[in-house]
């Protein structure tokens, strides 16, 4: 499959992309900040989706790509897509894109997979991360990282009294 990226105005052209088995990355909101993207609408993601074309979210910005699960909520709010949908764009539909969906993009036996676990819904602001898992390993848990908080206030507590 191929992949047109950084299509904010996919949306004109959907019918005919779903017609030619073409998938859509896009950037979930950046509409109208320079001239070649006047026409970008939030919306966009959801109706390449309706139409039928693999729709997936990315962002050049490092920033944003941490969060785009959030990026993929606003395809929930400014289009109506489920929730499941939503997630896939950035998940399964991302790997599909690149021709990796065996490997990645989904949690199934055989996968290589980075897993966070969240406190609600992943898709919500409201949720937190809770434990985040790279390669099998653990990298970070509220639990672990509430403990060595509170050791380095307690550290820096005796370092201010010690001066």
């Amino acid at each position: 499959m191929h992949t047109f990226t950084h299509i904010l105005e996919g949306y004109k052209i959907a019918r005919e992309m779903a017609r030619h088995g073409v998938g859509a990355s896009s950037f979930a909101d950046w509409w109208a900040y320079k001239f070649e993207v006047y026409d970008a609408i939030p919306e966009n993601p959801a109706i390449l989706h309706e139409q039928g074309v693999n729709v997936s979210i990315n962002s050049d910005d490092a920033e944003m790509a941490r969060r785009l699960n959030q990026e993929a909520a606003k395809s929930v709010r400014y289009g109506g897509v489920s929730e499941r949908d939503a997630w896939n764009f950035v998940t399964i539909n991302a790997a599909k894109q690149m021709d990796a969906q065996n490997q990645v993009g989904s949690l199934e036996e055989g996968k290589v997979a980075d897993v966070v676990v969240w406190s609600g819904n992943p898709l919500s602001n409201m949720s937190r991360v809770e434990r985040t898992f790279v390669d099998g390993r653990e990298y970070f848990s509220r639990e672990t990282d509430a403990r060595l908080r509170s050791r380095d206030a307690e550290l820096r507590r005796f370092l201010e009294q010690a001066a």
